[in-house]
Formats: structure tokens, C-alpha cells, sequence
């Protein structure tokens, strides 16, 4: 990133959301489905009050900026035992990179985010997704032209790669941020002797001891989807916070099988949370936090005041 000129985000959820926010010094073409920004979490009046803060500016000047890192003032832990076999020649902000997928709920605090300009720009393609990934060549050979944008963005001849649009417009950028969400890897358990139960969405479905339909076999996080009656202010959405929530569950539960018990389901289930942090604004969502499974006889009411934080 640190040599980037111009990123392409796809994606509409909380990741792509993260990143857009959070990175500076470079100019941003985000590409959502939905006709408002980050609306796996928030309606279309939400998204109105944020979209004056999308400018790292507008976020910078508050409190609640975020704190990110860069090379040069990283401070990495004592390694464990299991990263001893680092090779002794990688550096120390390198070595921080190499711990995992996991994201949680500091994620990029731990990533340099900073581009190669003076200054942020960002532009938003609504109600499209990318419909093709081209190289400098391809787009010459199809005689695609690239959108105009606002003249205060780059102008170069070639950029490494193009997308092309659905909605048929083309830009080009220096690479390709793709969070377009989760879906279960069930692949690989999933055999003619593993006859494992499997929901629509794809997940291993478990029971309230976050058991499969075999024995002893648990699943938890991303990869399952729950079998039981939800509490009427839960819902499963597929996040570090109800993996994390999830996985400690699990392990209570193996525990108790072990022992000839059965556990209670964790309060944690009684109500959906989570927490997190959008162009400066800290975000709290509890319950069916957007109306989730509002009755058709039922209206939502919002008032949104633009500028007023």
C-alpha cells in the first residue's frame, strides 16, 4: 500500500468499510451493490450522516480518530515459542503480518495503511459490482475507455490493472481490496464417509452444544450455522465477535460432554452484539440492530440531522 497511488474496494460490510476509513494518502473507488454505503449494518439514513466524514480530514480533526501504525513506530511483543522458527532474518515489523487470518476487533492496527499521495480522495460506484478484472493489454484490445473522474484525481496512461463494471464503467488502479463477505468452507469435511448436516447458507448445522450431527464433532465461528431456536434479539451473522464468542462456548461444551453434562446456553446468545469503529464514529449494535425480521404491519422511524455528531 505504501506505494499506491489508487485502490478498488468491493464490498459493502464491515471490512470494506474499515478500509476505506482508515486508509490516508491515496484515492479510493468503492464499489457497493446496495444504493447506500455499509448497509450490512446500517439503513440508507445512517449512511447519509456518515458520508460527510469519509474523508480521513473530517475524521482526523475529532477524538475518535483511530491510531494507526506505521513502519517506522511499530513495537512488536516477545515472540512465543511457536514463532521462534521465524527466520532471524525477517524484521520486526515484517514478523507482524505473519500470525494468522484472524481479524479482531483492532485489526488494522497492526497494518500500515498509508498510500503514496499528499492527500485522500474517494469516489463511490453504488447498485454495481465488478463484472471483469483486466490488464493494461486486455483493455486496449476490447478499446475500453476509463471513467472520468474529478480532475483532482491521478491521471496516468496505464494503471496495473482495470475492473470493469457492471453498470459497463471502467477504472484502473494500482490493486484490487475484495471484501465481499464470508461463506462457510465446509469443503473440505464434506465427503461420502462425512455425511455432516449442512443449512442452506452452507454451515455446519450445530445444536446448542455447538455439536454436528456426529458425536464429539463440534464446529463453531464462520464455518457453522445454528441449529436451534434463536432468542427473539439474537441473530447469527457471521463476525470476529460471535466467532470468538462461539469458539470459547465450544470448548466449555467439549468439557462438559466430557464430564456427562450438559451446558446452558451461554447468555451471549440471548442478544446480539457488536462493536466497532466507522469513519471516526464509535458504533455499538445491540439486538436486531436494522430492523431484522421487522413485521410487514410495523414502520421504522429515523430522524437524521447531517453535520451533527
Amino acid at each position: 500500500l505504501s506505494g499506491a497511488r489508487r485502490i478498488i474496494v468491493v464490498g459493502n460490510g464491515g471490512i470494506a468499510t474499515e478500509v476505506v476509513s482508515e486508509v490516508t494518502n491515496i484515492e479510493v473507488i468503492w464499489v457497493v451493490k446496495h444504493d447506500s454505503i455499509t448497509a450490512t449494518f446500517i439503513d440508507a439514513g445512517a449512511a447519509a450522516f456518515l458520508l460527510p466524514y469519509i474523508n480521513n480530514k473530517n475524521v482526523s480533526k475529532g477524538s475518535k480518530a483511530r491510531h494507526t501504525c506505521s513502519k517506522d513506530t511499530l513495537k512488536v511483543p516477545v515472540p512465543s515459542a511457536t514463532e521462534s522458527t521465524l527466520s532471524s532474518e525477517t524484521s520486526q515489523c515484517d514478523s507482524i503480518f505473519n500470525h494468522g487470518s484472524a481479524l479482531g476487533p483492532d485489526w488494522i492496527e497492526g497494518f500500515c495503511v498509508k498510500g503514496s499521495l499528499h492527500d485522500k480522495r474517494i469516489h463511490i460506484e453504488k447498485q454495481c459490482s465488478i463484472r471483469d478484472v483486466l490488464t493494461p493489454e486486455q483493455r486496449k484490445e476490447l478499446n475500453l475507455m476509463e471513467e472520468v473522474l474529478p480532475s483532482d484525481f491521478t491521471e496516468i496512461d496505464s494503471w496495473p490493472v482495470y475492473v470493469q463494471l457492471t453498470n459497463d464503467k471502467v477504472y484502473g488502479c494500482d490493486f484490487i481490496v475484495s471484501a465481499i463477505g464470508v461463506e462457510p468452507n465446509t469443503y473440505p469435511w464434506i465427503t461420502s464417509e462425512n455425511d455432516f448436516k449442512i443449512a442452506d447458507d452452507g454451515g455446519l448445522v450445530v445444536d446448542d452444544q455447538m455439536q454436528t450431527n456426529f458425536e464429539d464433532i463440534y464446529a463453531a465461528g464462520d464455518v457453522c450455522t445454528v441449529g436451534w431456536n434463536p432468542a427473539p434479539n439474537w441473530l447469527q451473522m457471521r463476525l470476529w465477535t460471535q466467532a470468538r464468542q462461539m469458539g470459547a462456548y465450544a470448548g466449555e461444551c467439549m468439557v462438559a460432554n466430557f464430564q456427562g453434562k450438559k451446558m446452558e446456553l451461554d447468555i451471549c446468545f440471548e442478544i446480539f452484539t457488536h462493536v466497532t469503529k466507522f469513519f471516526g464514529f464509535n458504533v455499538t449494535m445491540l439486538g436486531r440492530f436494522n430492523g431484522q425480521g421487522l413485521r410487514s404491519d410495523h414502520e421504522r422511524l429515523m430522524r437524521m440531522t447531517p453535520g451533527e455528531r
